[in-house]
């Protein structure tokens, strides 16, 4: 059952990553800009500048409605990546820094969605110490998630690996 659920877990990221989430916003004179989302690192002036003083006007209003699902997708991931910790890994204390990473992840992920919609609240205002206190939260989401998604990645090959192997041995060493 936790692979099926996982399994759907994963179709839900592929379309949120498809069809909901989008990786840029509608800016001044019909340029795309790059949602602070998907940029790995940034301070206020840079996160200012190249996005929220970039963005039209008549534009924010949906970009905010498109953030709603933003709060709902690291409930998704974050769910995804704790049930295949659950599956994957047996060593209790590597899990647990796991699953610290993987909430870690979560929070940063909140933190950022929440400090990007006062910003956009404040609008014109500027609050650059806030943007780069953003951009610290966005960092550490990354770097969090990005550890958690690897995590995975290499209990999965592992995992793979060790099924070829058994089924290597019961055929005799025969390819």
């Amino acid at each position: 059952m936790k692979k099926v659920l996982a399994a759907v877990l994963f179709l839900v990221i592929i379309f949120f990553n498809v069809v909901m989430l989008k990786p840029t916003a509608p800016g001044n004179n019909d340029k795309q800009l790059t949602v602070p989302d998907i940029t790995f690192t940034y301070d206020g002036q840079t996160i200012y500048d190249n996005f929220f003083l970039q963005l039209a006007p008549e534009t924010i209003p949906a970009y905010k409605k498109m953030m709603r699902w933003d709060y709902v997708y690291p409930l998704v991931y974050a769910a995804f990546l704790l049930l295949m910790g659950q599956l994957l890994f047996r060593n209790k204390l590597y899990k647990r820094v796991f699953i610290t990473a993987v909430i870690a992840a979560f929070l940063f992920d909140y933190a950022e969605n929440l400090t990007q919609r006062f910003l956009l609240n404040e609008l014109p205002r500027t609050h650059y110490g806030l943007g780069s206190i953003m951009g610290l939260f966005t960092t550490m989401k990354w770097t969090t998630a990005l550890f958690a998604l690897f995590s995975v990645i290499t209990a999965l090959v592992r995992a793979g690996i060790r099924k070829f192997i058994r089924a290597k041995e019961q055929d005799g060493g025969q390819y």
